[in-house]
Order: C-alpha cells, then structure tokens, then sequence
C-alpha cells in the first residue's frame, strides 16, 4: 500500500503518525516541545513542513 504524501499545505498529524509511525500523542508532544508552528487549513492544523522535518527528518 502506498503512502499518503504529505498535505501541500504542511503536515497533519495523521500525515505525520503514517509517515514516521509514532503515535498521534507524541506528535502533539513534539510540537510542544520544539515549538512547531501551527495554522488552520479549512480548520485542520497543519504543521510547518520545515520544522517536522528538522525534528523527524
């Protein structure tokens, strides 16, 4: 099965729990914890690509 890409917007959490396989609890924690900006898209959050990747990557 293949993998969604990420939103063109940035990264949602359900992007970010399929693509690294962490839990959706620690994604919320790691945005805390390295303070990755947020915005809404259509009202989901969306997390700076760069600053995923900074600490995913």
């Amino acid at each position: 099965m293949e993998q969604s890409a990420p939103a063109e917007e940035g990264f949602r959490v359900g992007d970010i729990v399929t693509l690294w396989k962490v839990p959706s609890g620690t994604v919320y924690w790691l945005a805390n914890k390295h303070s990755w900006r947020r915005y809404k898209v259509c009202g989901r959050v969306h997390y700076h690509p760069q600053d995923v990747l900074d600490t995913l990557g």
